[in-house]
């Protein structure tokens, strides 16, 4: 952890946390099989009425800048595609909450991107 940077800071112990969830990740999953190699990266959604710089933030494990900024962009869209669902939820084809809805949102991401 010394000497790595947060391009996209969200809180002071968010590298503390990521690093605590992938150890927990990782003696879950080896108890299946040690060819398992989970990753764990902190996804954080700027609160719209603020003015922070960053929409998104990001922690991965990664040390290179364009690694997360490229983790980064894949969430441009979350916003928009959230109010989606948030929508749905409002005319009745879906059960999504505000939240539900960036969970759903943050999901497709990944889908569509793995």
């Amino acid at each position: 952890m010394v000497g790595k940077n947060i391009n996209h800071f969200m809180w002071g112990f968010q590298s503390y946390l990521r690093l605590n969830f992938q150890t927990k990740a990782e003696s879950l999953f080896g108890n299946f099989s040690k060819n398992l190699q989970p990753k764990v990266h902190l996804i954080g959604i700027r609160n719209e009425d603020t003015n922070e710089i960053h929409p998104i933030c990001a922690e991965i494990d990664s040390t290179n800048k364009e690694d997360v900024d490229s983790f980064v962009k894949k969430f441009d869209s979350l916003h928009k595609i959230a109010t989606k669902f948030e929508m749905d939820n409002y005319n009745g084809t879906s059960s999504h909450s505000r939240s539900n809805a960036y969970k759903c949102a943050i999901k497709h991401i990944l889908k569509k991107h793995h």
